[in-house]
């Protein structure tokens, strides 16, 4: 696998001090090519990740945090000026910088990337009340198990404009299971407010209850104290 980048120098006086950063910039962006190959792209969509759009974009954007440069061996780098133009290339061994980007951390920043980039997509979508397509971006990431406390109430007020009581207190209740011992105080109040909203009984039921955890919760955080500190006579 292999990435090239080239980028134009500035002119003037101001292009010796500008040699060094341009370089480097060019470095990086010769890596964001190699990432961004399709070979390593299909790799990523067999894990799940199946948006090839939404994917680009998290790769592109996690590819600093990721342990590239100088680690993957059979990894050539370099780079030179060429006129008025820094260029760049990286080249490394597939199968070696494969297992290296599907370690656990690795894989893990590119799935939480691509989450964010999803949810961005989400949020632009619901502002615009579209909420069906909204959803599927949703139900998509729930899929991966790559969904938020955040996208959880995000699903729930989808499916309270779209009508679907029942969904509303499904999604809640899902939430609740997975993130209610963990979750703060605050969202157990936004989780109970939606479901306060909702006009059915079961929903009603499941406000009460959240009404109740959060009080719960409440009384076990520590209270704060003051500490008097006694001076010696």
């Amino acid at each position: 696998m292999f990435g090239v980048a080239a980028k134009q120098l500035p002119t003037g006086s101001i292009r010796p001090r500008a040699v060094p950063a341009t370089l480097e910039l060019t470095r990086m962006l010769a890596v964001h090519e190699l990432l961004s190959g399709k070979s390593l792209l299909d790799r990523y969509a067999a894990a799940g990740l199946t948006d090839a759009t939404t994917l680009k974009r998290a790769v592109l954007g996690v590819a600093g945090k990721l342990s590239v440069k100088g680690r993957a061996s059979a990894m050539l780098q370099g780079g030179a000026i060429e006129g008025d133009y820094a260029v760049a290339y990286v080249i490394a061994d597939e199968r070696t910088l494969i297992a290296q980007l599907f370690e656990k951390t690795e894989l893990d920043a590119v799935r939480a990337a691509y989450r964010d980039v999803m949810q961005e997509q989400a949020n632009r979508l619901i502002e615009r009340s579209n909420w069906r397509d909204a959803l599927l971006l949703w139900n998509h990431l729930h899929k991966q198990k790559l969904v938020t406390p955040e996208l959880y109430l995000d699903a729930a007020k989808c499916f309270k404009e779209l009508d679907h009581k029942d969904d509303v207190v499904r999604i809640l209740t899902e939430a609740i299971e997975v993130y209610g011992s963990q979750g703060t105080v605050e969202f157990l109040e936004r989780t109970g407010d939606i479901a306060l909203s909702v006009q059915c009984e079961s929903a009603q039921v499941l406000a009460y209850e959240l009404a109740s955890q959060r009080l719960t919760k409440m009384r076990t955080l520590p209270e704060a104290r003051t500490s008097v500190q006694k001076t010696p006579d």
